[in-house]
């Protein structure tokens, strides 16, 4: 899964838990609001470029309500009537809801891909509405107990008596890690061909983390940061430019080396400031932020679930019970180069000269696997959107505008053979952004890290309960030695339950290696304690 978050803080197994799937919900809902522009910002006349990233904050259920609360974090690059470039930043909450049959307080709600689509609109010069749509995907598990309870039990000797048979059992089991706030301060220089700056108009900051290492005690982290700004030089004129650089973050946790670990990360409070360098030209951006990484790890635990039980003293009755179990099987992962493309007079681009910035968002991200081939294929959307300058050929043309445009692409990765009871989870997320044009086309070249988190879901059947009945002991023996022999579908444990006897005990007595019955045709019986159900058995 593409995780962001969970709910597992916290969450302590034993070898008596497992954890069950509950089911998968897309939540989905929409944060926005009426935005005044400040006093300091120009009437307005058209949106260049909107962005919005999600941040979630807690994620809680009860009587069967998911909600899920975060922030949405708005950045507006707008044209003024004055034909200025000016940009502008809020934060918004939200809560979003949804029903999910089975959940609880008690249940585990592990968050799969979160997704957030733009949708901002210029009211009038001095107003914006500011909208994002918000898709969560989540996976809600709970704790369910596979250790029988023995009731009728009244010492240690009853249980003794009771014999068990028992199956593995393997189960996902996720777990998650959060570092909050780590502080960032990075100096950001000008390359030589820019000109020095006077005023920052726009700026944002993306965190992709590209690299998890497990330690025995910690996780390390390596992420790549990509500062984009928009500024005005000091004769006026406009200019853009990303400059990446990497971070590193350390996450301690026990076990670290045992799970399969995967990181998102978001930025906060971030501020950019002018600077003089050493030459002494204002050409340094002293960048400050802070930035969340989440962690979330998955590994499969085996536990060990009674499937039957008798006693060698007594009648007992067992009660059954089926659960599901999610096994995590493998990720495959992929890195995929996209050339995007649209023609100028689709996108009313006649006049561009260059693109100055831009931004590419993934959005209807769906995985299906091709029998025929053996492939699982990624289709995902792309949706680009670029700041541009354009060529003037008259005092009515416009300097800057926007443009926008979809593209729609796939990724196929061979994972040969998958059965029915496999379930695939699929994500993608955008690292490198190239914009270009030439006379007929506007381009976007950019990578997509894709990632097919693989699962399969079995059924297991294991007893809840054991009932000793005093009331009814087994028969007392009648002969040191019976001759049994055994049917081809018959196992020892079958053939011992009957006889109310311990495996161990036919093994010694008939001198074999271990409990393989293969190919035995008479095996000696010790001394038994008959079961009152009659059985058509040669003694």
């Amino acid at each position: 899964m593409a995780f962001n978050n969970s709910g597992l803080d916290g969450l302590t197994l034993n070898s008596s838990t497992i954890l069950a799937p509950i089911g998968t919900l897309s939540l989905s809902g929409s944060v926005g609001t009426d935005f005044i522009l400040p006093e300091d910002v120009s009437d307005s006349e058209k949106i260049l470029m909107s962005n919005c990233q999600i941040k979630v904050g807690e994620v809680l259920s009860a009587n069967g309500i998911v909600t899920v609360t975060g922030n949405a974090f708005f950045n507006i690059l707008l044209l003024g009537e004055d034909g200025s470039i000016s940009g502008v930043k809020t934060c918004e909450q939200f809560e979003i809801k949804d029903f999910l049959d089975g959940v609880n307080d008690s249940s585990i709600l592990v968050l799969g891909g979160t997704f957030g689509e733009t949708n901002c609109r210029l009211v009038n010069p001095r107003k914006l509405n500011l909208a994002s749509d918000v898709t969560i995907d989540i996976y809600a598990i709970s704790e369910r107990s596979v250790d029988p309870s023995i009731k009728g039990s009244e010492s240690i000797d009853d249980e003794m008596c009771l014999k068990r048979r028992t199956e593995s059992v393997d189960y996902l089991l996720p777990c998650s890690l959060s570092e909050r706030a780590i502080p960032v301060s990075h100096d950001i220089t000008l390359d030589g061909n820019y000109p020095p700056m006077s005023e920052i108009l726009y700026y944002d900051v993306k965190v992709i983390p590209f690299e998890t290492k497990a330690l025995s005690s910690n996780v390390s982290v390596k992420s790549k940061a990509v500062f984009s700004c928009v500024y005005k030089s000091e004769e006026g004129n406009v200019f853009a430019f990303e400059k990446p650089f990497t971070l590193e973050a350390s996450l301690e946790t026990d076990s670290a080396d045992s799970y399969e670990w995967f990181a998102s990360a978001v930025p906060d409070d971030i501020s950019a400031e002018i600077a003089i360098d050493n030459y002494g030209d204002a050409k340094l951006i002293e960048l400050d932020f802070t930035y969340d990484i989440l962690l979330n790890g998955v590994r499969n635990m085996t536990v060990n679930t009674v499937t039957d039980a008798y006693s060698t003293e007594y009648e007992c009755q067992s009660t059954v019970e089926n659960s599901k179990c999610c096994t995590y099987r493998r990720t495959y992962s992929s890195s995929l180069s996209v050339n995007a493309s649209a023609d100028r007079d689709s996108i009313s681009a006649e006049n561009v000269r260059s693109v100055m910035i831009g931004s590419v968002a993934i959005k209807d991200i769906a995985g299906e696997y091709n029998d025929e081939k053996k492939r699982l294929i990624t289709e995902a959307t792309a949706v680009i959107s670029a700041v541009c300058e354009n060529n003037i050929t008259s005092e009515d043309d416009p300097r800057y505008s926007a443009i926008s445009f979809e593209y729609p692409f796939k990724c196929e990765l061979d994972v040969g053979e998958i059965n029915e009871k496999v379930t695939y989870t699929v994500s993608a997320h955008v690292t490198d952004v190239r914009f270009r044009c030439d006379q007929n086309k506007i381009y976007c070249d950019f990578e997509s890290a894709i990632m097919s988190v693989i699962t399969e879901t079995v059924e297991s059947s294991y007893l809840t309960e054991i009932v000793i009945n005093k009331a009814a002991p087994v028969a007392d023996p009648y002969a040191p030695i019976t001759l049994c022999y055994p049917s081809g579908d018959e196992t020892l444990w079958d053939i011992a339950k009957y006889y109310k006897v311990t495996t161990d005990g036919i093994v010694a007595e008939n001198k074999l290696e271990n409990e393989n019955i293969s190919g035995r045709k008479v095996l000696l019986i010790p001394s038994f304690k008959k079961s009152t159900t009659a059985r058509a058995k040669a003694n």
